[in-house]
């Protein structure tokens, strides 16, 4: 199964994973279009996130977060490269809009 990680340099982890996990929470308010499938963002299954640690099951994969004293741990992984690739950008394009005051940036590695 295709799997990716990164570790974000981040000042206040813990609360950048809660912006996440709540920005991406709204993903699961969005209508959906029966008659397009693959238009708009991923569907989100469920999402669980506390003061450290979150899991977010989309319809096209599964992001693990971690929040340590400086640093964002991600993981994704799924079935096909090309929803990994999906779930790459949405999850780096939503880090660097909530961390562009410390100017973060998800830089993806092959998963061990």
């Amino acid at each position: 199964m295709p799997a990716v990680e990164a570790c974000v340099d981040a000042p206040r982890a813990a609360r950048y994973l809660a912006q996440l996990c709540g920005h991406l929470k709204h993903l699961q308010e969005l209508p959906r279009r029966h008659d397009a499938p693959g238009a708009g963002p991923p569907a989100v299954i469920s999402i669980q996130c506390d003061d450290s640690r979150g899991s977010i099951e989309f319809d096209l994969g599964m992001l693990t977060l971690q929040a340590t004293a400086g640093q964002l741990l991600l993981g994704a992984h799924s079935e096909r490269e090309a929803d990994l690739a999906t779930l790459q950008r949405l999850v780096g394009d939503r880090v660097a809009a909530i961390g562009r005051r410390d100017a973060l940036t998800v830089q993806w590695q092959p998963a061990d």
